[in-house]
């Protein structure tokens, strides 16, 4: 099946990448701006990476579907991209964070990954001097977070 609207192939390998602006910089008093400038950034980056990239928002986070992944390449390019996107942020006095989900075998099941990538955000947050990272990164204590909640 194919989104027509973008001509995506809705069956190709996709990702979910939340972006967030740092704890720091969300409480700013010039907030509200940083999250706007945060989002601009984040659709030309995505714009740029890939065509069919799409940016919206996803639990108060900024958010970026990205449709139609090489599977094979998509591990070593998603990092690269977010660590591209922080330096550019940096350039901006942005202090973001970007969690990278899991790379799925389609669109329908990017729902599934949601609730990690949030997970792996928050971890970063946790662990306020990283910038970007992935389910590997914080596998452990993610577990060990929702054993917990359990």
């Amino acid at each position: 099946m194919t989104a027509q609207f973008a001509r995506i192939n809705a069956d190709r390998p996709a990702c979910l990448i939340l972006v967030g602006l740092h704890p720091k910089d969300a409480r700013a008093a010039d907030g509200e701006l940083r999250h706007g400038e945060l989002a601009n950034l984040a659709a030309i980056h995505a714009a740029a990476f890939k065509a069919t990239a799409v940016v919206g928002q996803y639990g108060g986070e900024t958010a970026i579907v990205v449709p139609d992944l090489n599977a094979r390449t998509a591990p070593a390019s998603l990092p690269q991209f977010a660590e591209a996107m922080v330096k550019d942020a940096g350039r901006l006095g942005l202090s973001i964070q970007i969690a990278i989900g899991r790379v799925v075998p389609g669109l329908r099941s990017l729902r599934s990954t949601a609730g990690e990538t949030a997970s792996i955000l928050r971890c970063l947050r946790r662990n306020d001097h990283l910038t970007v990272g992935t389910l590997e990164d914080f596998e452990t204590e993610i577990v060990l977070d929702e054993a917990v909640a359990a």
